[in-house]
């Protein structure tokens, strides 16, 4: 038994890497020259010879920012506007020598009323050391504090510092009751992104600066119109109606309805002028108005969206369900502490009681099971400090839910809406048509011959959803179906293809040819649009529409109106048709030029567009639904897997190469979407699979693999093409027992430096000490954590030795050290690489290193990484495609969750996992951004590991665990480890 431990090493105070380097740069280190503006920062570069280590990270850093969109590209270097700078990280400010944030509170003294010319509104802030003194007037981002000197102004500080000195300078008579309201706006815009400020001057406003308006159109019984301004946030239209008399007039700028101050400035007051003009359209008026609003109103003032929206029934209150029913969290732990936030972010990242509610439900679950992070929005928040957490909360409450106002009681709550669904299908035999003989599809009017198993994989789709074209069989047969296919077999290919004849046999027994639903990953969503260019040579679209809101969303959404999933009601009601509110003109009740549900259209929108209008694209009759890497729908306490689940489509394809990620309730929820009841209800799948898998899972995956059966179409690579180039995984992870693993590589395998030896003694002994303690989870999970830290490198801990240099940096990790000589062999080979790595800090670090070492341009992918190119910076696919047209050796840094879906980068066939993802289905997507169709060179994936002198490693153990679940991944189940899985073994 490992006992042993090292004695407990003296750690010098802690300091961020950024501290580091610029604690030992030198005044005379080449780096970027800063001057503020009024509108930002300039950033200098020095002559084109210079070269330091702070400028590598400086210039990795503002890349970094650029290609985020953040910064721009100047003949002289970077710009970067000031509200950017004041939302940087504190290491990002440091390393770019901003002035150190400003600290203390802020104080008001109000003069006057908002309805006065005589308003005004001074600043006084409170500084830690108890001080005060006025606020000065914002430079930019910096102020300038008498015997303290520049300060940097972090997010709320400078919206709030710029709005009180923009109203500062106004002349009196230019202080009127809207420029008044605006300054209280933004001030109560800046406490809700947790700026210290006391508003008690202002407690009894709320003021709503509304978007362009729109118009709401009211049917009145002899046929007429009534024509109303439409401001959304939550301001009802009836009461807007009673209030437009409060305009009438030269200085009628604002609207007070119930407990709000609706502000419109020059243009919006225009807009509810032209609109009150036209209040009322005479029932002969109102066809051309509905097909013409445009011949009514000014487009230019207006949004024109109108119509009448339809109603469905069985709406209801969301109804979480405890995660423990399907096998705990599954909570990508590692992944989590890599990204975390501190609780204060949930602040700004939560703006509704629909995300109010969802992460209650995440951080209780979280608390009940020990975890340390809880999840927020694609977030990972820290909530190891229970009393921070709930204090965010708390500020969060304060803003989403209204004061009581006089008589008028309570604000209503809204409510997390969806329908309500029945567990499975009646009368539904779950038998595919027989289909007798193959399947005539004249492939040759395609712009691509398909593959053997493509061909099969049409079939199989075809033969399945055969049933639905006829009326007879439409409502017992099969609805849908689910390809499981290995990724990049091209699974989009298929799908188009089988559309594509559907729809004809559609025409051929005369039947409508209805709309197609394609629901995926943002990302993926104009890989669609450009796929049916290039599989179809006549497309079976009259056209197609991205539902997003920076593309066709506005074309048919009515302005105003907030998401679906925010309705009026409470815990057991059931709305009826004629309660529920919509925001898609959906229905023939609109014209077919402004209605979505056209026939021969094909939709293509994302999971969370689904989710946000699921109560019109559920009303609409789909031919086909697709979705797309359909393991968003795995989780059933999500509002897009109910909303995917009450789609009507005549035939449902979910398409994902894995269909189980962390545990087997992902794949009853899958195969309950595509055919209803096929596994029973989730009582039922627990007793017949979920239980027998924790004793014998391999034998109980194949046995669903065979109980699903025709429903399902599950093909690997390695087995299905011909002439794929082969695939060599090598690991520098070893057990004791594993002398005859061939995988195995000693070059691989990197012993940890002495600075990384002392840092998981430590880590190590204080996990001992908390089992031993029996203190709980959580801490636990921290100091595992911390093991696999260090094993990557020491200065993610920011307790590492100092550090200056790219090539001291390297030195420090073994594991980075033990990837230099496989990349000298790639650049030998005149050949690409991916390396994979979670940590942004990690990231930026080896950009610098690797920059530095083998000297060409070294690109990041990540989560920030845009997914649409917008102004000076590329997108993902833009960013990739730049590696893939480079010349011989390149280099590019991905992260494995950035990477899971939408990105071929066959140019590269090396992939290193430096650090390695717990999800051996996530590890697997990562690596098969190479190794797909199209891959032409033998694919390399290397596993370096972290060898410790005296223990077995994290990395060895982690890599033993990961390879027990490879060893089923054709029986279906292929879960991600439960983090007690890796503590049991440390």
């Amino acid at each position: 038994m490992e006992t042993q431990m090292s004695p407990a090493p003296v750690h010098k105070p802690k300091r961020s890497w950024i501290q580091r380097i610029l604690g030992q740069s030198r005044k005379e280190d080449a780096r970027f020259a800063l001057e503020l503006t009024g509108e930002g920062a300039e950033f200098a570069a020095p002559h084109a010879n210079a070269s330091s280590d702070l400028l590598s990270y400086q210039r990795a850093l503002l890349e970094q920012m650029e290609e985020e969109g953040l910064a721009e590209a100047i003949p002289a270097g970077y710009f970067v506007a000031a509200p950017e700078l004041s939302r940087l990280g504190d290491d990002e400010a440091r390393l770019l020598a901003l002035p150190v944030p400003l600290e203390g509170k802020l104080e008001l003294s109000v003069t006057g009323r908002t309805t006065q010319h005589a308003f005004q509104v001074k600043g006084q802030l409170c500084l830690p050391d108890g001080d005060r003194l006025p606020l000065p007037p914002p430079y930019g981002v910096v102020i300038h504090i008498p015997g303290l000197g520049d300060r940097l102004l972090r997010g709320p500080w400078y919206d709030a510092a710029r709005a009180l000195d923009d109203h500062a300078r106004l002349e009196s008579a230019q202080r009127t009751e809207p420029r008044n309201l605006a300054l209280v706006a933004s001030l109560q815009s800046a406490e809700r992104n947790g700026l210290p400020i006391d508003l008690r001057h202002f407690r009894e406003l709320e003021v709503v600066v509304p978007d362009k308006p729109s118009v709401a159109v009211t049917k009145m019984r002899d046929g007429s119109l009534r024509v109303s301004p439409n401001f959304g946030e939550g301001i009802a239209v009836d009461d807007v109606d009673l209030r437009l008399g409060q305009l009438e007039g030269e200085d009628g700028n604002s609207l007070r309805v119930r407990d709000k101050i609706v502000l419109l400035d020059g243009e919006r007051r225009a807009a509810v002028k032209e609109v009150m003009q036209r209040h009322h359209i005479p029932a002969a008026e109102a066809k051309q108005f509905l097909e013409t609003p445009s011949a009514f109103l000014d487009p230019g003032l207006i949004d024109l969206e109108t119509g009448f929206a339809v109603r469905v029934e069985g709406v209801t209150v969301f109804q979480h369900i405890p995660s423990a029913e399907f096998g705990g969290s599954g909570t990508d732990w590692f992944e989590a502490a890599a990204n975390a936030c501190s609780p204060e972010v949930i602040v700004n990242l939560i703006s509704s009681f629909e995300e109010l509610s969802e992460f209650e439900c995440n951080l209780q679950e979280a608390r009940q099971s020990g975890a340390a992070y809880a999840r927020c929005r694609e977030q990972s928040i820290d909530i190891s400090e229970p009393e921070a957490v709930d204090q965010a909360l708390d500020k969060v409450r304060d803003r989403l839910v209204s004061e009581p106002s006089g008589a008028g009681g309570d604000k209503p709550k809204k409510e997390r809406a969806t329908f309500e669904l029945k567990e499975a299908l009646e009368g539904v035999d779950g038998k595919p048509a027989d289909t007798a003989g193959p399947i005539d599809i004249d492939y040759s009017a395609y712009k691509r011959t398909p593959f053997t198993h493509q061909r099969e994989g049409i079939e199989w789709m075809l033969r399945l959803s055969a049933a639905s074209l006829r009326p007879e069989t439409r409502e017992q047969g099969p609805q849908g179906g689910l390809l499981a296919d290995d990724m990049g077999l091209g699974k989009t290919y298929m799908a188009i293809v089988a559309v594509d004849q559907y729809l004809q046999r559609m025409r051929e027994v005369g039947e409508t040819e209805k709309p197609v639903l394609v629901v995926a990953p943002l990302s993926l969503l104009q890989n669609w649009a450009d796929e049916v260019e290039k599989t179809v040579a006549q497309s079976p679209f009259d056209d197609v529409v991205i539902l997003q809101a920076d593309r066709d969303l506005n074309r048919f959404r009515l302005e105003g109106q907030a998401r679906e999933t925010h309705q009026d009601l409470e815990d057991g009601q059931l709305l009826d048709e004629s309660s529920v509110r919509y925001a898609l003109r959906v229905g023939k009740t609109y014209p077919d030029s402004v209605r979505l549900d056209r026939p021969r259209r094909l939709v293509l929108t994302s999971y969370d567009t689904l989710r946000n209008y699921q109560f019109s694209l559920g009303r609409i009759d789909w031919s086909w639904v697709i979705f797309d890497e359909a393991q968003n729908v795995k989780n059933p306490n999500t509002l897009q897997t109910r909303a995917a689940a009450a789609l009507r489509a005549q035939f449902k394809l979910l398409a994902t190469g894995t269909p189980v990620e962390n545990r087997l309730s992902e794949f009853w929820c899958i195969m309950d979407i595509a055919q209803p009841g096929l596994l029973g209800t989730w009582s039922e799948f627990k007793d017949s699979y979920v239980s027998p898998a924790e004793s014998d899972p391999v034998g109980v995956g194949r046995q669903l693999h065979s109980d699903v059966g025709r429903f399902m179409l599950r093909r690997v690579k390695e087995d299905v093409l011909d002439g794929l180039p082969p695939k060599t995984i090598l690991r520098g992870a070893r057990m004791p027992t594993d002398d005859e693993d061939a995988s195995f590589r000693q070059f691989l395998r990197a012993p940890m430096t002495d600075v990384q030896i002392r840092h998981y003694d430590q880590a190590l002994s204080d996990l001992h000490a908390l089992k031993e303690a029996n203190q709980g989870n959580a801490g636990a999970l921290k100091a595992l954590h911390r093991l696999r830290q260090v094993s990557l490198h020491p200065a993610l801990l920011d307790k590492a030795t100092d550090t200056q240099s790219p090539q001291q940096w390297a030195a420090e990790s073994g594991k980075v050290m033990a990837i230099r000589p496989i990349l000298e062999q790639i650049r030998a080979a005149n050949e690409k690489v991916l390396i994979f790595a979670i940590y942004k800090t990690l990231q930026r670090h080896l950009k610098v290193w690797l920059e530095a070492e083998f000297g060409v341009p070294v690109s990041i992918v990540n989560g920030e990484t845009k997914t649409r190119a917008s102004g000076h910076s590329p997108s993902r696919l833009q960013i990739i495609d730049r590696f893939q047209q480079t010349p011989g050796f390149a280099i590019l840094i991905m992260s494995p969750v950035a990477a899971g879906v939408g990105l071929t980068v066959t140019e590269a066939n090396h992939v290193i996992h430096l650090e390695r993802h717990w999800n051996p289905a996530k590890e697997a997507q990562a690596t098969d951004r190479v190794y797909r169709i199209g891959q032409q060179r033998p694919v390399q994936v290397y596993l370096p590991a972290s060898a410790h002198p005296q223990f077995t490693s994290f990395d060895d153990k982690l890599d033993q665990l990961l390879k027990s679940k490879e060893s089923i991944k054709d029986a279906v189940i292929s879960p991600a480890l439960d983090e007690s899985a890796v503590l049991s073994t440390l």
